[in-house]
């Protein structure tokens, strides 16, 4: 066993001194008197000098592994800002790896270009004879050069896909970047990751997460009988995951037929740390820096242009019918209020074609969300998968794209509290790579004060929706058992509680004694999963 004392344990809203750990189990809490009677001199002793222990940080939507095997080995673009940067990058990798034979990687954003994206002539210039394909940090957008835009058959006269914008110049030509559907013309040029590169990735995944306090992790987006599938199979059966993982299963609006079959010939996985065949994921729209979110109201810069979501609303409705028939529970992508609004009415026609049971119907991100449909989040008992990270005014972003497109409405991105105040569960993800970081403490910062680092919370020209701020107390909530609830493993984790398993993180600085604006500066101390030490701070 392992007794932890002289601390300040955080649990059901209370703070106690000690908690003693049997196995993988919390066996109990309480004063630092109570502890020491219930272990013995053969159990490990830990001395938290007053540090602050909380549950487990637990990421509601990442994509861990498949945002690090893309820059494994290839051009990593996440370290640069501008273009200049980015060129620079791509240049010197090209230079430094003759030998490839096809040059791909991920990180670029889209502020660093104007409104239609980067051009295949910039990356023409470093290498004509040879294919460049480039995700963006978000994963909505590919940048390609010439020569994979010819090898992807794409030319002048190529329409654009549903749900998918291929990007063009004002003279009709190809412009060189490709939005949502339309990006995989390019990025299947790209051979996926192997097995043992994607266990790389995960094991490197796992690692920054554990140092920064996480036990849990959601993967949105794993594809059946994939090579990423393969790895977190091999790594749960050899024991090597170190931190609960759950995933979620892809669909393809292009195929929903074989989305299905596949969902069909699944098994529910619940072994080790990890659990699968419960969720599937579901993209509605795309992502407002693409144009591709979809709007009730025209984009500013595009008149009479709402978007365009990837499901036709009867197509989205029977195939949300028949994945919850199955007996999964869906994840929605959700940017736009119109997407959001598309979700909704597919979610009431499943109630009403299948039934009133217990689901666990999550939307993730929900960055613009209709008032008037509030009620209608409520009645249907609709999960938020929130991204906190992303709650601020960041440069290059805001003034340049989100301004533009949305108008006002930019001022009412990201609603949090009124979906607490609807008496929903609200969890938090970074959708990582989009946030590079993933720290739950600067999340928890931003969720409370609505700006980035360092500025006045005060000034209100810098804070984004001041309105939808939250407190510390469902701040912690939503980094630690609401994310525990939308994954479906909330009778495990989530909170420190006996008979739970004995996920939790010592932090280094007491968070209620804290001002939140200096949250970022706080450093975990140690992570515990199932009881085992798998993250500690080098003294």
């Amino acid at each position: 066993m392992i007794a932890l004392y002289n601390g300040t344990i955080y649990s059901g809203k209370r703070f106690y001194e000690a908690i003693l750990l049997d196995g993988k189990w919390i066996k109990s809490i309480g004063s630092n008197e109570a502890i020491r009677r219930q272990a013995t001199s053969q159990d490990q002793q830990i001395d938290l000098g007053g540090r602050l222990v909380l549950p487990g940080f637990i990421d509601s939507h990442a994509h861990g592994p498949l945002s690090i095997s893309r820059t494994l080995g290839k051009i990593d673009l996440y370290p640069a800002e501008t273009q200049d940067q980015y060129l620079q990058i791509i240049r010197q990798f090209v230079e430094e790896n003759p030998e490839q034979e096809l040059y791909s990687g991920m990180g670029w954003l889209n502020p660093a270009f104007g409104e239609l994206g980067p051009d295949k002539e910039s990356l023409d210039a470093i290498c004509s004879s040879k294919p460049i394909v480039l995700c963006s940090g978000d994963g909505h957008s590919t940048w390609g050069n010439s020569r994979a835009i010819e090898l992807a058959g794409i030319t002048r006269t190529s329409e654009d896909p549903e749900g998918g914008t291929i990007e063009r110049n004002a003279d009709g030509s190809i412009r060189g970047t490709f939005r949502d559907q339309a990006k995989d013309y390019l990025q299947n040029l790209v051979p996926d990751a192997s097995a043992d590169d994607y266990k790389e990735a995960l094991m490197n995944f796992q690692d920054m997460m554990a140092g920064y306090g996480h036990t849990a992790v959601f993967d949105a987006m794993v594809d059946l009988n994939s090579n990423m599938h393969q790895a977190y199979r091999e790594l749960n059966r050899d024991g090597q995951l170190k931190i609960k993982c759950v995933l979620a299963y892809t669909s393809d609006p292009e195929n929903p037929e074989l989305s299905l079959a596949q969902y069909e010939k699944a098994k529910v996985v619940k072994e080790g740390k990890l659990t699968e065949g419960t969720i599937v994921k579901v993209f509605v729209d795309g992502v407002v820096e693409g144009g591709t979110a979809f709007l009730k109201e025209e984009y500013c810069h595009q008149k009479d242009y709402y978007g365009e979501p990837l499901w036709e609303q009867e197509a989205l409705n029977q195939f949300c019918a028949a994945v919850d028939r199955m007996g999964y529970d869906l994840h929605f992508h959700v940017i736009g209020d119109a997407a959001a609004a598309e979700m909704l009415t597919a979610m009431e026609f499943v109630h009403q074609k299948n039934g009133e049971k217990l689901r666990n119907t999550v939307a993730a991100h929900m960055q613009l969300v209709d008032p008037k449909d509030y009620q209608r989040l409520k009645a249907l008992d609709i999960r938020i998968s929130s991204n906190p990270y992303w709650f601020v005014k960041a440069p290059g972003y805001y003034e340049n794209i989100e301004l533009p497109f949305l108008g006002n409405r930019a001022e009412l991105e990201y609603p949090m509290k009124s979906f607490f105040d609807l008496g929903l569960i609200v969890s938090a993800g970074s959708d990582y790579g989009v946030t590079p970081q993933p720290y739950p403490p600067a999340g928890m910062q931003i969720a409370l004060l609505r700006t980035l680092y360092g500025k006045d919370h005060t000034i209100l020209k810098d804070v984004l929706n001041a309105a939808e701020a939250i407190d510390l107390e469902e701040a912690l909530d939503a980094f630690t058992i609401n994310g525990a609830n939308t994954m479906g493993i909330e009778d495990m984790t989530g909170s420190l509680e006996v008979g739970k398993h004995a996920d939790l993180v010592v932090m280094e600085q007491n968070l209620f004694d804290t001002d939140a604006a200096d949250f970022y500066r706080t450093e975990v101390y140690m992570t515990i999963s199932e009881g085992e030490i798998i993250y500690k701070k080098r003294e």
